[in-house]
């Protein structure tokens, strides 16, 4: 069961990530053939600055559900040569928890950024509020997070031989 909602939800943030990825291009294309023609759209530039940074945080997921992301191999390489399962799993389990915890906070922190700037920011390009593009970060961080929520799930209800391969 948590295999297959973590297939769907790899199949959406694959999905707006191709799309977003797309629109960086078309977009960015637009803008350089239409400078030739001495049009300047002043929207597009951080409009493809805010796609970036959602295109960061959907292959942060993709990274975190394919166990690959940034992490330190000290503890793994020495489990790697030991044939106790039981060990490895409590290590990712631990792991996933604190990892859980920091980007937890990473939400909480991008949440409060998303809140103020809903009262003290300002209109900027297409007429957009400036939370609405800072909103990025506790959506990405909430994306992480519920990924890792179902890796740690499948870490502990799936067997040991088939996630520790």
């Amino acid at each position: 069961m948590i295999e297959k909602i973590e297939k769907v939800f790899d199949q959406i943030t694959l999905y707006v990530l191709t799309f977003c990825l797309s629109m960086m291009i078309l977009l960015s294309l637009f803008s350089i053939i239409a400078r030739f023609f001495s049009y300047t759209s002043m929207w597009i530039d951080p409009l493809v600055r805010h796609l970036v940074f959602l295109c960061a945080f959907l292959g942060g997921s993709l990274a975190t559900g394919n166990n690959q992301n940034i992490k330190i191999d000290i503890l793994p390489k020495y489990l790697e040569y030991s044939n106790d399962l039981l060990r490895k799993k409590y290590y990712l389990i631990m792991t996933s928890i604190f990892t859980l915890i920091i980007i937890g906070f990473l939400f909480k922190s991008g949440l409060q950024f998303f809140l103020s700037e809903l009262q003290y920011g300002k209109i900027t390009f297409l007429g957009l509020h400036s939370s609405i593009l800072t909103s990025i970060i506790p959506f990405g961080m909430f994306i992480i997070f519920t990924r890792l929520i179902l890796k740690t799930l499948s870490y502990v209800f799936c067997s040991q031989e088939k996630q520790l391969e």
